[in-house]
């Protein structure tokens, strides 16, 4: 069984506003012309200007191949870069708050780069603010053409402690491009009229970066209005998810939070609550990375997976009762 992701919060913590030091086209220059340089001085003793032109192609070449502009959105080209990109920017946010906080006790003070582990419980917040980011997407043009807005991952499920980020899925028709209908999304996004028309309610709802990448051999698009945008507006952070109806990242993701808002998922509902407090205490006092908090909730998502979608099998087979997910928030469909 392929292994979505089933708390899509935990991979995209803390991302920041992307900036000119957070470029590629910063870091590709950087890497990519001192490689040219050396090659081509060796090649070309003397021809100054010719070493110039090459570096000056070879830096454009990866640019093109690193990321996309779409109004007012980077997309790179992959989640890896996009890690990249994000994980630049916390390290610089980390060393400007701990050059800053000097005297604070090093226990307080963010790891592993910048990331900060939190654990919330505040259900109510969080779906206030997801009516407010599906009323704002579907006054985009192109929401006409989508199957669904999704709202999947910790947050859309009640009483289960979550880190504050929201993950909402648009669900596509298989006619449609998924690369080409997250890219569009950033496009009408930017559109001055848009941000017009939403700017009462959503007081700035950005998407500023993402990427077009493949999972488990599917498309994924993803678009992220991130914390620091999300706390200028009063809402919280928000990942904007993109795949056909029918792939299994959009079916496993579906299946995994409606077996959690029912009954019969209470009881692994709590062990997974329980798990995620234990392994923040762990993170807080230094006795766990980021990476292992990650890997520390593995056993109870495989045991989640499994159970939800042999409940799910029953239900279709009407073992089990039919339930209402949407009494908790988590349908999407429109």
């Amino acid at each position: 069984m392929m292994q979505p992701f089933a708390d899509d919060s935990d991979h995209y913590d803390d991302a920041d506003t992307f900036d000119k030091n957070d470029d590629p086209a910063t870091t590709a220059t950087t890497a990519t012309t001192a490689i040219a340089e050396n090659h081509f001085r060796n090649s070309f003793t003397g021809d100054r200007k010719r070493v110039i032109r090459m570096k000056f192609i070879c830096a454009l070449f990866y640019i093109k191949n690193t990321y996309r502009r779409e109004g007012s959105t980077i997309l790179l080209a992959s989640y890896s870069e996009y890690l990249r990109v994000r994980d630049s920017r916390l390290r610089q946010a980390a060393a400007a708050n701990n050059a800053a906080d000097a005297d604070v006790d090093a226990n307080t003070k963010k790891k592993d780069g910048g990331y900060e582990i939190h654990l919330e419980s505040n259900y109510p917040k969080w779906k206030s603010d997801v009516a407010i980011f599906k009323k704002a997407l579907r006054q985009l043009p192109s929401s006409e053409s989508w199957h669904a807005i999704e709202w999947i991952g910790s947050t859309a499920i009640p009483k289960l402690v979550a880190k504050p980020v929201i993950d909402l899925m648009i669900t596509l028709p298989e006619s449609i491009n998924v690369k080409e209908a997250t890219a569009l999304v950033a496009r009408e996004a930017s559109d001055p009229q848009w941000i017009h028309d939403t700017e009462e309610y959503t007081n700035g709802f950005q998407v500023p970066i993402g990427f077009l990448g493949e999972f488990n051999g599917q498309d994924w698009g993803f678009l992220q209005f991130p914390a620091y945008a999300a706390e200028m507006a009063n809402l919280t952070e928000c990942n904007l998810h993109f795949f056909h109806r029918s792939d299994s990242n959009a079916t496993s993701k579906i299946i995994m939070r409606n077996y959690l808002l029912s009954s019969d998922g209470v009881t692994l509902k709590n062990e997974y609550a329980s798990v995620k407090k234990n392994l923040e205490v762990d993170f807080r006092e230094g006795r766990l990375s980021a990476k292992d908090y990650n890997k520390g909730k593995n056993g109870v998502i495989q045991d989640i997976m499994r159970e939800s979608h042999q409940w799910q099998l029953d239900k279709d087979k009407g073992i089990v009762e039919n339930v209402d997910c949407c009494s908790g928030g988590g349908c999407g469909s429109w």
